[in-house]
This record gives structure tokens, C-alpha cells and sequence, in this order.
């Protein structure tokens, strides 16, 4: 597996990535191809030869940063993906002189909360009522860490 910068021309396979995890609230080709050409918009993709494995789209700037979406393909959790591209992220995060990492997630995504919490995330608030899922509405759990 290897870690590469994500670019304007990835937008399409990273929309249908995110779509594996993410369905009716996935991003579509134009989402990802305008946040790419922003000048504080990083992405990375994971991939094994020429297939995509997960991607983490961030918000970084020298105050504060953020992650903006990150997912791994269903077939591959477990392995080791998603720790790479977090860490990748934080590591360019604090490489840019960032100070504060945050993110949104599902309060009950228990294997994204394990994955934030060993990278040493903490709950720092609460946004009510901020996720659909399967027609629900959940809470979102807003994680941050000081570089």
C-alpha cells in the first residue's frame, strides 16, 4: 500500500470511493474536484497498485485544521488504512505549523472513535442531531487534538 496526494483529476474514483462508505450522503466528482483546487484543501488517497483503498480530505492552515471527509473502502477496514492516511494528515497538519486538529463523527462510528482515540483525539463537543443515517438522526461528536 502507498499513500499519494489526491488531485483534481481523482475525482471521479474518489467520489464512488466515498460512496462504498458513505451512500446517499456521499460527495459527488464536483465536491471533490473544487475542494482539491483549494489552496488550503489537502487530500491524500491509499492505494494498492491501481486501486484506491481509502482517501482523507483535509482543511489545514497554520492555526487550525480539520478533517472534512475520510473514509476506507469496506473491503479493506481493519488493515491498517486508515491509520496511514490519519497519520499522513496530521503529520502534514503539524509539518504546516497547524496547532489544533479537528473532525465530526458519528457518535456511535465505534471503530472511528478507536481509531481517533489512538491518535489521541478527545471529545471536545457536541452537534445535535447533525448526521442522517438510515433515516435517523444522530449526534455528531466533534474530536480534537493539539499538535
Amino acid at each position: 500500500m502507498e499513500t499519494r496526494l489526491a488531485s483534481p483529476p481523482d475525482a471521479d474514483s474518489l467520489a464512488a470511493l466515498h460512496g462504498e462508505s458513505f451512500d446517499t450522503a456521499r460527495w459527488n466528482s464536483g465536491q471533490f474536484a473544487q475542494s482539491l483546487k483549494l489552496p488550503t484543501t489537502k487530500g491524500w488517497i491509499a492505494q494498492d497498485q491501481c486501486e484506491m483503498l481509502g482517501l482523507i480530505l483535509c482543511q489545514i492552515t497554520d492555526d487550525e485544521s480539520e478533517i472534512l471527509t475520510f473514509c476506507v473502502s469496506p473491503r479493506v477496514r481493519r488493515r491498517g488504512v486508515g491509520s496511514a492516511l490519519l497519520a499522513t494528515a496530521m503529520h502534514t497538519a503539524r509539518s504546516l505549523n497547524s496547532k489544533r486538529f479537528f473532525l465530526d463523527v458519528l457518535e456511535n462510528n465505534t471503530a472511528a472513535l478507536a481509531l481517533y482515540k489512538k491518535a489521541g483525539f478527545e471529545p471536545t463537543g457536541r452537534r445535535l442531531n447533525y448526521y442522517t443515517h438510515h433515516g435517523d438522526t444522530r449526534d455528531a461528536l466533534i474530536l480534537s487534538l493539539t499538535l
